[in-house]
């Protein structure tokens, strides 16, 4: 009868210590995947938060580009056919009294004032626009890991600013060799250079334009990539013109 008693005492307890390490297994599992859970949550957080600070921050700057882009391109160089038509129109004449030549040199002086400080006005302008260009390009970089999927627009916007300098380049090198000498001399700006600065701006303004609309298709990308499943809105992009 104890030998009974004691198998069945055993047989109770062996059931109990199954059911007590299930249990503990089962709240060890529990605890794993809660903790794991967790953790992905907070993780998931943490990329939206970072993603969305570095959406704001580049929103920021392209919002001070787009402010150096809009001044850029409202810049033209009709100072220098203003400085032609003041030369032409009092040319010195030795028979005229020295009151009427002397107020001719006035206007032609003005003249020569206004196309050189408009010119450095000009190079001024463009160093700002640059400056305001390059944290975009920076920004990008720095944070390839979180914008790694617009490695493609910014190699685009690099290889389209690149055009800008060319261009830009190739102004100041006609500035300083055929029109700079012309202003210091009072000499007329030769009508070949005229049209080459009128082509060259032509060229400038249009591909400055296009520079603002890829950075604004960037814009609209990061709002719709990063902010678009969160708001669940999507930003139209802008329809290129064929």
């Amino acid at each position: 009868m104890e030998a009974l008693t004691l198998k069945l005492v055993n047989f109770i307890l062996s059931i109990n210590l199954q059911s007590v390490y299930s249990v503990l297994l089962g709240a060890i599992i529990s605890a794993y995947i809660s903790y794991r859970f967790t953790k992905w949550r907070e993780n998931q957080r943490l990329k939206i938060d970072l993603q969305i600070k570095t959406t704001d921050m580049l929103i920021d700057i392209i919002k001070n580009f787009n402010t150096s882009a809009s001044i850029m391109t409202s810049k033209n160089f009709v100072f220098f056919n203003i400085y032609n038509s003041t030369l032409e129109s009092n040319k010195i004449d030795d028979s005229l009294d020295k009151i009427n030549n002397d107020f001719k040199i006035i206007l032609i002086n003005q003249a020569k004032e206004n196309a050189i400080n408009n010119f450095e006005e000009y190079r001024e302008i463009w160093i700002n626009y640059s400056k305001a260009f390059m944290p975009i390009i920076s920004i990008l970089e720095s944070r390839e890991v979180i914008l790694n999927k617009f490695v493609n627009d910014k190699d685009e916007l690099i290889d389209e600013f690149q055009k800008l300098i060319d261009l830009q380049n190739d102004f100041t090198t006609l500035y300083y060799n055929d029109i700079s000498n012309k202003i210091l001399f009072n000499q007329l700006i030769a009508d070949t250079s005229l049209e080459k600065v009128n082509k060259y701006q032509q060229k400038f303004m249009d591909q400055c334009i296009y520079v603002s609309c890829k950075v604004l298709d960037l814009q609209v990308k990061l709002q719709n990539e990063f902010l678009g499943k969160l708001f669940k809105y999507k930003v139209q992009p802008r329809k290129e013109n064929k």
